[in-house]
């Protein structure tokens, strides 16, 4: 084997492990993109479950009660 041989062969290595931390790190990065956009999703819902209870008429009539027993 000659030294260019050489090289080759240990640069294609170095190439694969490139390629396969490549591989990892994308793999790792989608897996955190999905898991933080299933917890946005679940805020989402979440919020709008508290905004629709804040808002309904049942809770701003026990509201107003609450505001005259108060006085």
């Amino acid at each position: 084997m000659d030294n260019n041989e050489i090289l080759l062969k240990t640069l294609q290595k170095e190439n694969n492990l490139i390629v396969q931390n490549y591989n990892q790190l994308k793999e790792k990065y989608n897996q955190e993109k999905k898991y933080n956009t299933e917890i946005l999703e679940e805020k989402n819902r979440i919020k709008e479950q508290l905004d629709s209870i804040l808002y309904s008429r049942s809770y701003k009539a026990i509201m107003k009660i609450k505001k005259i027993l108060g006085r």
